[in-house]
């Protein structure tokens, strides 16, 4: 019957209505010590929200870590974190592909399972997130294919080993990897790609699902992109994908979620991910590397079109290519929850041998 909010409206409203109707009935001058009282606290509270604010980015942008900064710029002028594991000198590495508004803690289940397995792990933020930086002064829309160019430079100087390399893409993330192995831009080195969920360049044109969420992001972002930027986000409560990753990296994964970096830079990944989506025509092409393709099974069970978009990307590539499907997995578990991750980086695994073997 939503007397809950009823009770605390009236409760809140009632101040204001004892004020005005009591100076009416004595005909007593107002008292607006309450008024400033409250823009006084106004302020107040704005400056400590701001404070956090620039606290958390600088933790974000200045606490590296693990990671380091690239020695030179990109092409594109940007100044890229990474981080290295190694492991055997010839052995696999694994470069990963972060999705869009994401942080490399969401891949810290499987990237540690990788490791542990013998597999050197690079993961990277992409200009604008975390500590990486795009160019100054940059107000150009974005473009996928600037990010295929930052991967690019990455791996010529984050990735020395001469064993082979493999490309893993969580959701947006793989289509900057397909883009990457496309022949034209061909990797000696590149020996399979792994998408995770991924996104197809037809969804929006093809699901219906996909279309009609389209505003609903949109306005989901720019909302979280106003907010932030006012110093909101210490206001935002702990989501449960942040809850469900190892302990270590949750203190790092909230400042980064609630920093306005990570909104301003999402809203202008969209803007250009949209348009690009929206306006591809025809069959994507041909790529000359075998693929594992991990859906996440809500993901497709929800929408038959996204299946056949993963069954798509899949025929694309060449031999041995095949699609799996990670169990009561959604779009977020499958890399968040420890059990799911682990599913998925025991395929990463078994593709991987079946490719270097």
């Amino acid at each position: 019957m939503g007397l809950g909010r009823f009770v605390t409206s009236f409760v809140s409203m009632h101040p204001a209505v004892a004020y005005t109707s009591r100076a009416n009935a004595f005909r007593t001058d107002r008292d607006d010590r309450a008024l400033h009282l409250a823009a006084f606290a106004t302020v107040i509270g704005g400056a400590i929200l701001a404070a956090l604010a620039m606290a958390r980015r600088k933790r974000v942008r200045g606490d590296l870590g693990e990671f380091i900064l690239l020695e030179t710029p990109t092409r594109n002028g940007s100044i890229l974190a990474f981080r290295r594991r190694s492991a055997s000198p010839t052995g696999p590495t694994v470069v990963i592909e972060t999705g869009l508004l994401s942080t490399q803690a969401h891949f810290e289940w499987i990237a540690s399972r990788l490791h542990n397995a013998g597999v050197s792990v690079v993961q990277y933020y992409r200009a604008g997130y975390g500590p990486s930086r795009k160019q100054q002064n940059d107000a150009s829309e974005y473009s996928i294919d600037s990010s295929v160019r930052d991967l690019e430079d990455l791996v010529a100087s984050g990735c020395p080993d001469p064993g082979k390399l493999f490309l893993v893409g969580h959701s947006f993330g793989s289509e900057i990897i397909r883009r990457y192995a496309a022949p034209d831009r061909a990797d000696p080195r590149l020996a399979g790609l792994i998408y995770i969920d991924p996104s197809h360049p037809a969804e929006l044109n093809h699901s219906d699902t996909q279309r009609s969420g389209i505003s609903k992001l949109t306005s989901g972002i720019q909302s979280f992109k106003v907010g932030t930027s006012f110093g909101l986000g210490s206001l935002l409560s702990r989501p449960a994908w942040i809850l469900a990753l190892p302990e270590p990296v949750q203190a790092r994964a909230y400042d980064e979620y609630a920093d306005a970096r990570l909104w301003q830079t999402g809203f202008r990944e969209w803007s250009g991910i949209r348009q690009e989506f929206q306006a591809f025509e025809g069959a994507v092409s041909s790529v000359p590397f075998p693929c594992l393709l991990a859906s996440a099974e809500q993901t497709v069970a929800a929408d038959q079109v996204q299946r056949d978009l993963h069954q798509d990307l899949v025929d694309a590539h060449q031999y041995p290519s095949r699609l799996t499907t990670i169990p009561k997995s959604n779009h977020d578990s499958i890399l968040t929850s420890r059990s799911h991750a682990h599913a998925v980086a025991e395929e990463i695994l078994r593709f991987m041998s079946e490719i270097t073997r």
